[in-house]
């Protein structure tokens, strides 16, 4: 079984891994990135009461995943959603 640490890297790694193939590089327009921002902000409330514990944290780490390469797009957004990821229940 891997060490919370390894397990956090390795979904912090895909995570990155999925945001590349859907946002690669700069290739995309800023609004792209905002409108991500902003649908990441939406869909930051309670979780389902389903979802394991692993999966909360791993769509948490997502969010954080998300802030940190898109939230240079908006200054407005950016501290939103921090915000709702430092509030998330994991």
């Amino acid at each position: 079984m891997f060490s919370p640490e390894r397990y956090l890297a390795a979904l912090r790694f895909a995570a990155e891994k999925h945001l590349q193939q859907k946002f690669p590089g700069s290739e995309q327009p800023r609004e792209v990135w905002i409108v991500k921002l902003a649908d990441r902000i939406a869909n930051m409330d309670a979780p389902p009461h389903y979802w394991t514990a692993e999966k909360r944290v791993a769509y948490r780490q997502e969010a954080l995943v998300i802030a940190d390469s898109l939230g240079s797009a908006s200054s407005v957004l950016d501290p939103r959603l921090r915000a709702c990821i430092a509030a998330y229940p994991a």
